[in-house]
């Protein structure tokens, strides 16, 4: 290895995901209703975001002492890479290859630094422990995170969830997916949420793909599954509309220990019939089992479906960081909507 690699998970306060493909939604019908599988299973994803950032610096023992050639060059963390001796490069795997062919001579390095482009010159250092060729730097190539799935399709296996984007965290614009691939998780622990401070799950993905990722928007994350889950079939559920929202008693289906899906008791208040991207409506745990386990909302509940009237009616897609019993949701159709962009 010419470089370590670490693996960030960059959504800020929404470091919770969901996902659907791209085109349209094959969502069935049946007496001129429109069904989906209900979700409210956590997952994790991992997936590039087509850009190769620098995210620290490491040191190089080498005959002569100890360097970081990158470091002492000039490149800077959060400097994005473009291109290396004037090949394009999108992971850390392309950079390596470089470093392999140049052998100790000097590098060029196009970056993005600010907005700015620029050019640096970088001679790798030799290892002395093992005689290969390092920049002694850290690149960030992969974000991973979870959530939780609000629908899947029962035909095409496309499903959706999170509710809104998954964000740059210095920037706050949605993130680039350039692929990415999705797995199980299983909670272990949840770090419970309290006024100022978000509570969030923590889980273990476990080895096996059962998806891939293929967009990201402001109104939810989408993909499509390899198979799904045991029993989805017992678990269709009709789709509602704006129109079928009443400030009330409603539930939400999500995740919380190990990979079993419950269901929660939430009031709906202060519906908004515009069309605010994914704050629609106000939702409130008041089941005090859920808020015994988590406190509220927490991250990686983003994306829980929310059922009122038997109807799948929208997701949880945000806590309010002063109230975590309280948070916002989006309307189903805005997820919909979204998924059949191209």
């Amino acid at each position: 290895m010419t470089y370590k690699i670490r693996t960030k998970a960059a959504f800020a306060l929404l470091l919770c995901i969901s996902l659907i493909f791209s085109g349209s939604i094959g969502v069935f019908a049946r007496d001129d209703k429109e069904y989906v599988i209900l979700g409210g299973m956590t997952f994790g994803v991992s997936f590039y975001s087509g850009e190769l950032k620098i995210s620290g610096f490491d040191e190089i023992e080498t005959e002569e002492g100890v360097c970081s050639p990158a470091l002492d060059a000039g490149l800077l963390e959060n400097d994005i890479i473009l291109a290396v001796n004037g090949k394009s490069v999108k992971d850390a795997m392309d950079v390596t290859a470089e470093v392999k062919k140049a052998a100790g001579r000097e590098m060029e390095f196009a970056i993005l630094r600010s907005g700015e482009k620029k050019s640096i010159r970088v001679v790798p250092a030799k290892a002395k422990e093992t005689g290969d060729y390092r920049l002694g730097v850290w690149l960030e190539d992969t974000t991973a995170g979870l959530g939780t799935v609000t629908y899947m399709d029962p035909e095409s296996k496309k499903f959706g969830g999170l509710g809104h984007g998954i964000l740059k965290g210095e920037s706050g614009e949605l993130m680039s997916v350039s692929r990415g691939v999705v797995c199980g998780v299983e909670i272990k622990e949840v770090n419970k949420g309290k006024a100022g401070a978000p509570g969030e799950l923590c889980g273990d993905f476990l080895p096996e793909k059962i998806g891939v990722v293929t967009k990201n928007t402001q109104r939810g994350v989408f993909g499509v599954l390899t198979e799904l889950p045991n029993g989805a079939e017992e678990k269709k559920i009709e789709l509602g509309t704006r129109d079928d929202i009443q400030n009330g008693g409603a539930s939400i289906f999500c995740t919380v220990e190990g990979d079993q899906v419950c269901e929660y008791a939430v009031e709906i208040s202060c519906v908004d019939t515009g069309d605010d991207t994914n704050k629609n409506f106000v939702i409130t745990v008041t089941d005090s089992a859920l808020i015994e386990k988590t406190g509220g909302i927490v991250r990686g509940m983003s994306g829980s479906p929310v059922v009122q009237n038997g109807k799948l009616i929208g997701a949880v897609t945000h806590v309010l960081v002063n109230d975590p019993c309280k948070g916002y949701g989006i309307y189903i159709e805005n997820m919909m909507e979204a998924a059949k962009q191209p």
